[in-house]
């Protein structure tokens, strides 16, 4: 049997930095802490890892802290 169809095209392909912009999710702003506040950041992650034996993550610190979700990446920069 001859397929007569032609050669079969792949769909267009994307250039890669176009493809890994569509790919990734937008960037969350990053807000400035005081320094007092980075500080306070550093002083209950030592203070975690101390008594629990493992490095704290950032939302942990953030509810002790009593700062809003939105603060999060703010306050994993500085961990």
């Amino acid at each position: 049997m001859d397929d007569e169809s032609g050669p079969v095209s792949s769909p267009p392909q994307l250039p890669a930095a176009e493809a890994s912009e569509k790919s990734m999710p937008a960037p969350v702003p990053v807000s400035p802490l005081p320094p007092a506040l980075v500080e306070r950041v550093q002083s209950l992650a030592a203070e975690y890892r101390a008594s629990t034996g493992r490095a704290a993550d950032a939302d942990t610190i953030r509810t002790r802290l009593g700062l809003p979700a939105s603060m999060t990446p703010s306050v994993a920069t500085h961990l």
